[in-house]
């Protein structure tokens, strides 16, 4: 601390600067010797004086510093710059990468649930269909019409005798027949005026509800579809995402190792400048 607030003392802002850029980024003895090498040859000359020598030597550049110090400044922050790009696009990546991994997850409970609702929709058609069967044979048939219509017939047949029976002086007990026969008649009229098309409005219902269970079962059909195509796209993701993370980490770390023999380079020229200048 004693030795960087000598330097700071000691150079103009600009110096400063690009001194911290050359110098190295991690701690210790190396770097509080090359402050106190830089705060010891600040002492012994100003700022003016390391300038002149610069210009004196034909090295200066316009920030006032050496130009080999000045290419070890660039480089350092050229380096920097690329390592942060390369961090940046490994983050992308591996944010992807996630993103991806959950959306794969997704998809596989997405088809199961697809599947498991197009298997209710099968056995529910089914039943539904075998429960119908009766009732549709009966209509294709006409024979529900048919027989309430023939039942009609015969007991046209039975009133004439029974009126026929009632007008030859019956006993007593056969008083009622006539009104037997009325109930049954107003029976079978009500079977066929009532029944019949309840049995169509069933019928009708009955298509509609296959209809739109076909239509249901087509949409599933679609969106089971899309989610296997979606799964290949996805793990191609997945992959790419896992190429591009170590592309970009190995990037860093061959930068990272550039950069520290940037440094090293730097350390030798800072030294070396400070002890001309001494």
């Amino acid at each position: 601390r004693r030795a960087a607030a000598r330097v700071s003392a000691a150079l103009p802002p600009e110096q400063l600067r690009a001194l911290a850029a050359m110098l190295p980024t991690r701690d210790g003895p190396e770097r509080a010797r090359l402050l106190n090498a830089v705060a010891s040859a600040a002492a012994m000359s100003s700022s003016d004086a390391l300038v002149g020598s610069a210009e004196a030597t034909n090295t200066s550049n316009a920030g006032g510093l050496p130009q080999e110090s000045q290419q070890c400044v660039d480089e350092k922050r050229r380096l920097t710059s690329e390592i942060v790009a390369a961090r940046s696009r490994a983050r992308d990546a591996r944010t992807a990468r996630i993103m991806n991994i959950k959306r794969l997850e997704s998809l596989d409970r997405w088809k199961a649930t697809v599947q498991t609702r197009k298997d209710g929709m099968l056995s529910c058609k089914n039943a539904t269909a075998e429960a119908y069967k009766p009732l549709k044979a009966i209509d294709a048939k006409g024979s529900y019409s048919a027989g309430i219509a023939n039942a009609l017939t015969q007991l046209s047949g039975v009133e004439a005798d029974v009126n026929a029976y009632m007008a030859g002086n019956p006993p007593p007990v056969a008083s009622g027949l006539p009104l037997v026969l009325a109930r049954i008649k107003k029976t079978l009229t009500s079977l066929r005026d009532e029944v019949q098309p309840k049995v169509q409005e069933y019928l009708t219902l009955y298509a509609d509800f296959e209809k739109q269970g076909e239509a249901l079962f087509l949409r599933l059909d679609k969106s089971g579809s899309m989610f296997d195509a979606l799964v290949p796209t996805t793990q191609d993701a997945i992959k790419s995402a896992n190429t591009t993370v170590a592309d970009e980490e190995k990037k860093e770390s061959d930068l990272m190792t550039e950069r520290t023999s940037v440094e090293t380079r730097c350390e030798r020229v800072l030294t070396g400048a400070t002890a001309t200048n001494r």
